[in-house]
């Protein structure tokens, strides 16, 4: 795996939407995702202050931002917007310093 960009957002739920809901409309969207070859993983966090993190490692920036063009079109983004609160939105894309991937199947 070669990352060459991370795409960091980092949100609060709207009122009434819960962690369920969030987690299945994140799963929805990953057939989006993989309509991009550039597009590596995605995790999706609660951090301890209630904030949530949603982070995409990218194999380039081209693909990123092509992924991005597209999203608002895809049928399944605007029900994970929803349950976004629109104002807390921050988003950091970056090339990492340094990324390594456990070979996990070699362990």
């Amino acid at each position: 795996m070669n990352i060459q960009m991370i795409e960091t957002v980092i949100f609060q739920l709207a009122e009434g939407a819960t962690e369920t809901d969030l987690a299945a409309r994140a799963q929805d969207l990953e057939a989006y995702f993989l309509t991009f070859p550039g597009y590596l993983g995605r995790a999706l966090y609660k951090r301890e202050d209630g904030n949530w993190v949603d982070q995409i490692s990218w194999a380039d920036q081209a693909t990123m931002e092509a992924c991005d063009a597209g999203f608002r079109d895809h049928p399944a983004a605007a029900p994970y917007m929803a349950l976004v609160k629109p104002e807390s939105v921050i988003m950091h894309r970056t090339p990492p310093i340094f990324a390594k991937a456990a070979d996990l199947e070699a362990a």
